[in-house]
């Protein structure tokens, strides 16, 4: 499992096997064990990174907590388990090209020891999205919604930028201040696909219970694959949990009736935007993160009669 302590970039949901690639067995008593934690990184222009303790580790990947040489900034190092792994040439390439201050920045990349590639990226105070719901089990609407807002700026910049993230879920989120300032980050772009390839052949990597229908079912997909995966987000900050009718088919409505009871006692408005987030058919969802944001935040708008009603 997955440790989520400050940072929760690696999740082993992501993966269906998490068997461990032998390649690099070699260097895994360095990488994974209790000694040997001063290896030394160096980054693609000469920075020296000296890695301190494990904060999270999945399948694919090692996160460890990290400090600059020069500087004495913290960081988090994630380390490929294999080397030429494909998800962390990925994402190195997609965080490269896509800034957004709610999506994880990438402040360096290099190769320790000649072999396991490496990036890395700010030490993120807070915690998972994953592990807030432990500790509430569901949250407010209002934080619900300014969440969700968030996440919505940041896939939309990605969406702009020519990516579709494909892999979000709470223990891809980062939150902090939850309580006061919060702000949010986007993590994990291993598996994000450009969007001029999403109708092609595409790798079948993704999260079980979290992935749009028509990925599933390995039918072709763009933009809007994102825009369900934010729906069972914010329906899992509302009420703590997916659907029950996640996997007992797609014929079955996801909302249940008394859900949609208790949405709608709050705000009409925020029903009919989850209803339509999670239609299984992509022509009845938004169709596009812009749409989804105006929607988004009109329940915040106070001006609003079907806004939500923020001193319930």
């Amino acid at each position: 499992m997955t440790s989520e302590k400050t940072l929760a970039i690696v999740s082993p949901e992501r993966r269906q096997s998490e068997s461990l690639p032998q390649s690099n067995a070699a260097l895994l008593p360095k990488l994974v064990g209790n000694n040997g934690h001063n290896e030394i990184f160096v980054g693609a222009h000469g920075k020296r990174y000296k890695r301190n303790f494990v904060l999270g580790q999945g399948g694919q990947a090692i996160v460890y907590s990290g400090v600059e040489l020069q500087s004495g900034s913290v960081v988090a190092i994630k380390v490929a388990r294999e080397s030429g792994d494909k998800w962390m040439a990925n994402e190195e390439a997609v965080l490269s090209q896509v800034r957004h201050t709610n999506l994880v920045a990438l402040l360096d990349k290099g190769v320790f020891d000649n072999l396991v590639p490496f990036i890395v990226m700010p030490l993120i105070a807070g915690c998972s999205l994953r592990q807030a719901l432990k500790s509430s089990c569901v949250l407010p609407v209002v934080k619900s919604v300014a969440i969700a807002l968030q996440i919505v700026a940041a896939v939309q910049c990605l969406h702009e930028s020519g990516y579709i993230h494909r892999d979000l879920k709470p223990a891809n989120i980062m939150v902090s201040d939850l309580d006061n300032d919060l702000t949010v980050t986007v993590l994990d772009c291993g598996i994000a696909t450009p969007t001029t390839s999403a109708g092609q052949d595409y790798d079948m990597a993704y999260t079980p219970g979290y992935c749009a229908p028509e990925i599933e079912q390995g039918n072709a997909f763009d933009v809007r694959a994102d825009i369900y995966q934010i729906g069972l987000i914010l329906f899992e900050c509302l009420f703590g949990s997916l659907p029950a009718t996640i996997h007992a088919g797609r014929e079955k409505p996801l909302l249940s009736y008394e859900q949609k009871k208790a949405i709608n006692m709050l705000c009409p408005k925020l029903g009919t935007i989850l209803g339509a987030c999670l239609q299984a058919d992509p022509d009845k969802r938004p169709s596009s993160m812009c749409e989804l944001k105006d929607a988004l935040s009109e329940i915040l708008n106070p001006e609003r009669e079907d806004s939500l009603n923020l001193a319930a």
